[in-house]
């Protein structure tokens, strides 16, 4: 696992949503966020800043670079 495809799980699941949900709410399916959260695909940075607004995390959390959102 990826430190970003771990944080875009804690920060998803702390908001109450589902993978289906953010999939909607980002214009993809399931599967590509199920992906991403594994680290086997990185979002684009479009899609990436995106998730952090929709989660209310900052980029530089997600990326890893602080400790805290």
């Amino acid at each position: 696992m990826s430190i970003l495809g771990d944080r875009m799980r804690v920060a998803r699941k702390k908001k109450g949503f589902t993978q289906d949900n953010v999939a909607k709410l980002l214009k993809t399916t399931y599967q590509t966020i199920s992906n991403y959260e594994r680290g086997i695909r990185d979002p684009d940075t479009d899609t990436l800043n995106k998730f952090a607004y929709i989660c209310g995390v900052s980029l530089d959390w997600l990326l890893g670079l602080p400790n805290c959102p």
